[in-house]
Parts: structure tokens; sequence; C-alpha cells
């Protein structure tokens, strides 16, 4: 696989798992892991 769509498919993964874990966070009130689901999510561009 190129190394271009390699980076695209990596990104999104990280961009989906950071939104997963932010939602996961707004459901138990976790302010950690809201955090966490936000920095990732912002990172996996």
């Amino acid at each position: 696989m190129k190394s271009s769509i390699r980076n695209k498919s990596e990104g999104k993964f990280c961009k989906t798992r950071g939104k997963i874990k932010q939602e996961a966070g707004k459901a138990v009130w976790s302010r950690d892991l809201n955090a966490e689901g936000k920095a990732e999510s912002i990172g996996g561009k």
C-alpha cells in the first residue's frame, strides 16, 4: 500500500477512535476520557 493511502487510513482510524472515546466519555461523565477523545480526534487528520 502506498504511504499516502496508509497515512490517510491511519488518520481516519485515529479520528474515529477519538470520536468513540469522546462519546463514551460523555456517556459515563468522564472528563478525562472525553478530553482524551477530543485530543485524539483532532490529532487524526
